[in-house]
């Protein structure tokens, strides 16, 4: 009934509010159809981490651990004959170039941002990558704060600044990273974050 004392067949109550909790026919399809086409478009955005052997200089292989989204944009970590754990985030070959005179920053989850210059050495920057140093192996033993939130988080954002455009960001994942990471590094060495 409404405020005048006369029922009401329209489904609607006082005030102007549905008095039916059901939904108009279509809609549960329509959901249903963009909750799949949601899900299959994270799932084909974040791919998961791999080990794949590489050249990593002067002749030498070595596995490396790899992640690539969707926007060609990748994280490679590997150790070098001298034991020195290497990074190198690349952009895609499509995108502008890097600025030489700005390394990336990054956040693991929500850790504070950090920048990958001074990690342990200097971050170089080319074209369409950065590299930079995460640790030395040293008797079995590697310290790092991002090696450790590497093989231990969740994704990773990263702001890189390409020439003349600004500043841009790009997400990774980092599941399955600790099983590459340790490929990568070597099952023998203890990850220890400092």
């Amino acid at each position: 009934m409404d405020m005048s004392g006369h029922s009401r067949s329209d489904g609607a109550v006082a005030g102007g509010r549905a008095a039916s909790h059901r939904r108009p026919p279509g809609i549960r399809p329509a959901l249903a159809a963009g909750l799949v086409l949601s899900l299959f478009t994270v799932t084909f955005a974040a791919a998961d981490w791999t080990t794949v052997a590489n050249e990593v200089g002067d002749g030498v292989q070595a596995d490396t651990a790899r992640v690539t989204n969707s926007a060609g944009h990748s994280l490679v970590v590997y150790r070098d004959p001298d034991g020195v754990v290497r990074g190198t985030f690349s952009i895609s070959p499509d995108d502008p170039p890097l600025d030489p005179q700005s390394c990336p920053t990054f956040r693991i989850d929500s850790q504070p941002p950090r920048a990958l210059a001074g990690l342990d050495g200097p971050c170089d920057v080319e074209s369409h990558r950065a590299r930079f140093a995460l640790g030395v192996v040293s008797d079995g033993v590697i310290e790092s704060t991002l090696l450790t939130q590497l093989m231990n988080g969740t994704k990773i954002v990263v702001w890189y600044h390409v020439q003349q455009r600004g500043y841009r960001e790009t997400e990774l994942t980092l599941r399955r990273s600790m099983q590459a990471l340790l490929d990568a590094v070597g099952h023998q060495v203890q990850v220890l974050s400092p």
